[in-house]
């Protein structure tokens, strides 16, 4: 995770991943940009 001080609120980013039943990696973030839930921002 990485801490934002240049924001306001001070919040936590951090990347998020799964495993599914095959074992097979799962990015959480990646999915909920490609599903429209989410967009990249650069900190």
């Amino acid at each position: 995770t990485i801490k934002d001080k240049d924001e306001k609120y001070g919040r936590y980013l951090g990347e998020i991943i799964l495993l599914d039943s095959s074992n097979n990696e799962i990015n959480v973030n990646d999915l909920l940009v490609k599903e429209g839930f989410a967009e990249y921002k650069k900190y």
